[in-house]
């Protein structure tokens, strides 16, 4: 029924804890499917008998070094099952992921594609933020960041048949990114509001060079995005644009850079207003909830933030609770007690 899909390049530290941890599913009908990406460590052995051991687990690749995106494509022309659930080999999945994912692609068949929430370990530690949950909610998302944390997804393997589905290696690492903002205009896709995998975040994770040229990537995807919009895409726009509705949001210092946010934003609903590329109402409240996040972020600016995101009309857009008042509250009397203590 289910494919999980693993690349790995020399992981041979974390690999036996993470292919243990889908041997172990309560759900047993699946194949695992470790796409070996040129490994010079002991990875090759550990396969070699975890393969030996349980006929679900198949190796392939070999000495040539693929690539990430190469390695999931090839095990994309490879899976067998109806499903494909992508798997890192570092992460650990909880024992009930697969059924957990499968049992929601039954319930809903319409839905093409589902990841869930993780919980960080090892050098970080913590609940990611909750991602987008409806279909519409991750369309509408889709246009500010990721949607999907790519090690949760689960997806029909009929849609990446019809579809011709694949990663392109120009846009790696932010290469799922891509692809799923693809995914979200052929088909509904979903969030599951649980703790699918427990993400392990250690040395050799993504350096912050990794994640500059993600977030370069990432702003070439939005630039797309933008364009279908009829916004402008020069280098300078669309990194304000990835910066302000990425999860992890820049902090706002100065006052005209939030109220550039709040105006980007503004123009962001009038061009959906004439274009139609999302559904309105679910896009108001992304909207809102990315003005929320950008004052949240902007704390230094003190009461000042506090009595500008309430005047806004964006504030409008979506109800703020109060855990959300007293919130920002903290975030604008901390901060600008921070800034004057040390003279900002």
């Amino acid at each position: 029924m289910i494919t999980v899909l693993m690349p790995v390049h020399n992981g041979a530290e974390y690999l036996r804890a993470s292919v243990e941890s889908i041997l172990g599913q309560t759900c047993r009908n699946f194949e695992l499917l470790v796409v070996n990406d040129g490994s010079t460590d002991g990875t090759p052995e550990l396969l070699s008998r975890f393969a030996a051991d349980d006929p679900r687990v198949h190796v392939i690749g070999g000495a040539e070094r693929l690539g990430f995106s190469g390695a999931l494509n090839l095990g994309l022309t490879q899976a067998r099952g109806a499903l494909i659930a992508r798997m890192d080999a570092d992460d650990i999945a909880l024992p009930d992921r697969l059924a957990i994912q499968s049992d929601f692609l039954h319930t809903f068949p319409e839905v093409g594609l589902c990841g869930g929430r993780v919980q960080a370990f090892g050098l970080r530690k913590g609940t990611f933020h909750c991602p987008p949950l409806t279909t519409e909610e991750t369309l509408c998302y889709s246009l500010f960041d990721n949607p999907f944390a790519h090690p949760t997804i689960m997806l029909r393997r009929e849609l990446v048949t019809r579809h011709g589905l694949r990663f392109d290696p120009a846009f790696c690492p932010s290469d799922d990114y891509e692809l799923w903002s693809r995914c979200v205009r052929l088909f509904p896709c979903a969030n599951i509001n649980r703790v699918l995998l427990h993400y392990r975040v250690h040395a050799k994770s993504m350096s912050e060079a990794d994640w500059s040229e993600m977030d370069r990537l990432a702003t070439r995807i939005a630039a797309r995005e933008l364009a279908e919009l009829g916004l402008p895409t020069d280098d300078e726009t669309t990194r304000f644009h990835r910066n302000l509705g990425r999860g992890r949001c820049f902090p706002i210092r100065q006052r005209d850079e939030l109220i550039r946010g709040e105006q980007w934003l503004q123009a962001l609903l009038a061009a959906n207003t004439n274009r139609e590329r999302y559904p309105m109402a679910t896009f108001r409240r992304t909207v809102g909830d990315i003005w929320f996040r950008a004052c949240y972020h902007a704390g230094a600016l003190g009461p000042w933030m506090i009595r500008h995101y309430a005047g806004s009309p964006l504030r409008r857009t979506r109800s703020t609770s109060l855990k959300e008042w007293l919130a920002l509250g903290r975030m604008a009397l901390n901060l600008n007690k921070k800034a004057q203590r040390t003279g900002g």
